[in-house]
């Protein structure tokens, strides 16, 4: 059973509880057959060739470079094992860590299909997001616990543990935690004069065959996400994407495939904006002081400029079709201008290369900007105020223009 704080399992929430100005009576079926506004032929042939592009152009090349990187990933780490005392190999895997992460934080702006949360009604719903990547639904202390019982040389590890102890966040820790500490409180049911046994070199072995487990379970992951994605036919869900309203099983309207795609988008309000940023930098209730450091992403790596960064390019990717080319202008952009709202998509574009442009020029890690004094925080607060001006737009003229309603848990969001 997954924990119940898994982040997926909110974004299945989210498009069960979403609601559709299209089912309001004003509305009719269109030229597909699904429910939203009335689209003429032409209108709703050329939203399915923007959803091709985003399918081929952006998100399927995203899952390719990510399925390489983890193919290097996994080298580094066997090489790791293997000499864990030596710093080089060390820094390698962190280093070809960093490189797994980057692309993958563009998939995590990509939730749809198979890596959105499992639904029975709705099997091309396949969860592997989790599987990969499962913050915030992290411990550290069960971390520490499998690599004391060294749990993950058990046959069925994989298959009994929660997601809190496995993919590329348990990676972070076991990659990056500097000293034999663990992070078990004291009333944590840890066997800390085990622990305590344990030389720095024993634990730093351990971590490292734990890392190497768990890589060959990403690895099983990234080549099914690969698959599940560009395999033709009924069978790719980028084929049902771009399908949607012309035989795809899954989109009955190219309607239906923008609501599914605007809960995925909202991941940069929920949680680059909210989570990644906000909280952080002591703009929301769940932080008591200026800022908190302690709520950023990634505790162990400081990768979290470079995790925003990569959100905010995979949300360019699908506005402009194409994750390389970036006036392209074929994705959203163009699905936009043809309902009459291009100047909403360059409002949009607009918003997303300045928040790119602030996010670039920041020099300093955000641990320690949010470590610092007021004009350090300040930073990262300009930064935040740059990524909510992209998700009021998602919250307005966007909703407007493509006949959407806010999910639930982002509609009374005024910060």
């Amino acid at each position: 059973m997954r924990p119940a704080l898994s982040a997926s399992l909110r974004w299945g929430a989210l498009s069960t509880v979403i609601v559709l100005i299209a089912l309001w009576p004003t509305a009719c079926s269109d030229s597909s057959g699904g429910s939203g506004p009335t689209l003429d032929p032409a209108t709703a042939e050329a939203e399915r060739e923007a959803f091709t592009v985003m399918a081929t152009q952006a998100i399927g090349p995203t899952y390719a470079a990510f399925d390489t990187q983890v193919t290097s990933f996994v080298s580094a780490l066997n090489d790791y094992a293997d000499d864990s005392s030596n710093d080089t190999e060390r820094a390698n895997a962190q280093a070809q860590w960093r490189d797994v992460m980057s692309a993958w934080q563009k998939a995590e702006v990509f939730q749809l299909g198979p890596t959105a949360e499992q639904d029975m009604d709705r099997p091309k719903q396949k969860g592997l997001r989790d599987e990969i990547y499962s913050w915030p639904t992290t411990s550290p202390c069960n971390i520490d616990k499998a690599t004391l019982d060294q749990e993950y040389l058990e046959d069925d590890f994989i298959e009994t543990s929660l997601v809190n102890v496995r993919g590329l966040d348990a990676l972070e820790y076991l990659l990056y935690q500097e000293d034999d500490a663990h992070a078990c409180q004291s009333d944590s049911n840890f066997d800390s004069s085990a622990w305590s046994a344990l030389d720095v070199q024993a634990v730093r072995q351990r971590r490292a065959d734990y890392a190497k487990v768990l890589i060959k379970d990403i690895e099983q992951h990234s080549a099914n996400l690969r698959i599940d994605w560009t395999t033709s036919g009924s069978d790719g869900f980028g084929s049902q994407l771009s399908s949607a309203g012309s035989g795809s099983e899954v989109y009955n309207s190219t309607q239906d495939a923008l609501n599914d795609l605007f809960v995925a988008l909202f991941y940069i309000e929920l949680e680059t904006k909210d989570m990644k940023l906000a909280e952080p930098a002591g703009l929301r209730s769940t932080c008591l002081s200026d800022s908190c450091p302690e709520k950023l992403e990634f505790q162990w790596s400081d990768f979290n400029r470079e995790a925003i960064i990569a959100n905010l390019e995979a949300l360019e990717a699908l506005l402009h079709g194409n994750n390389v080319v970036t006036e392209q202008k074929e994705g959203i952009y163009a699905i936009l201008a043809g309902r009459g709202a291009e100047s909403t998509a360059q409002a949009l574009d607009t918003a997303v290369k300045e928040a790119l442009s602030n996010a670039n020029g920041i020099d300093k890690p955000l641990r320690e900007l949010l470590s610092g004094d007021s004009n350090d925080i300040a930073r990262v607060r300009e930064l935040h105020d740059k990524v909510k001006a992209i998700t009021d737009l998602l919250k307005s003229e966007f909703v407007t223009a493509l006949n959407l309603s806010i999910p639930s848990e982002g509609a009374g969001d005024n910060d």
